[in-house]
């Protein structure tokens, strides 16, 4: 069962972008998302993903250093979330590179 689905430098090769996020929303267990340094998501593109995901134990998105989210998109998202679904779903955002510290 998979549980945590990690997407790491996401801007190699076409990179994984709103659209493909799609593609992830059948995964039914996954509880835990970390989308780190992938240019292409967007907030809408989050929402979407969200909104469509067939999986109601996702309940965490991680944003690292992607640049088409900003944080009170990320919040409005999560926000938004809510207020749909009845289900929370926490979208953390930082624009921190761990890899400069």
């Amino acid at each position: 069962m998979l549980v945590c689905l990690c997407a790491f430098w996401c801007l190699l090769a076409q990179g994984l972008s709103s659209r493909g996020l799609n593609c992830l929303a059948g995964l039914p267990a996954v509880q835990a998302l970390s989308l780190s340094y992938c240019p292409g998501i967007s907030a809408s593109g989050l929402g979407s993903f969200l909104l469509s995901s067939s999986s109601n134990s996702l309940r965490h998105v991680s944003l690292l250093c992607c640049p088409g989210v900003s944080p009170a998109e990320a919040q409005t998202v999560q926000d938004a979330i809510w207020a749909i679904t009845r289900r929370r779903v926490e979208v953390s955002w930082s624009r921190h590179d761990p890899s400069k510290a």
